[in-house]
């Protein structure tokens, strides 16, 4: 609160709680930003345990670890630097929200398709499932980053 210049004090106190609002969703999702990079950081580090030095062929081309990870980090990427931008541009927020809502589904879609050989790959490997099977193992940070992103989108200009 104590960012609102003085300026928008006087113009009453339903403008005064959007943009207390405002705040709040735009710290939500600097919060959600983080846990899911965070998560991210863990799921690439755990390649690199076991076999990390020595990985075997990709599961399936359509969506080798590396990619799917690079595809969510890029729109998050994104949408990190509008929410600390002074005046964010929504159109790239919008962009940040569908892309990493495509990235969801279609990780969901090919763990679906692929959940036999994953599970049977990683208790062959013994090594955590990380990039091919992230999506489908942890859909709710990204959820909540599309969740928090969309709500502070209500309140751009």
């Amino acid at each position: 609160m104590a960012l609102i210049p003085d300026a928008e004090w006087g113009k009453g106190a339903e403008h005064i709680a959007r943009l207390i609002e405002e705040i709040r969703a735009r710290l939500a999702l600097r919060k959600r930003i983080a846990e899911l990079e965070s998560a991210l950081v863990v799921a690439s580090g755990d390649r690199l345990g076991i076999g990390g030095n020595n990985p075997p062929e990709a599961i399936d081309a359509e969506l080798p670890v590396a990619k799917e990870l690079l595809v969510i980090r890029e729109p998050l990427q994104d949408l990190k630097e509008e929410v600390e931008a002074e005046e964010p541009d929504k159109a790239r927020v919008v962009r940040a929200i569908e892309a990493l809502g495509a990235a969801l589904k279609a990780g969901l879609k090919w763990a679906a398709k692929k959940a036999d050989l994953a599970v049977d790959t990683v208790i062959k490997w013994g090594v955590p499932a990380a990039g091919g099977t992230y999506l489908a193992m942890n859909p709710d940070k990204i959820t909540q980053v599309i969740e928090a992103a969309r709500h502070w989108l209500s309140f751009l200009p």
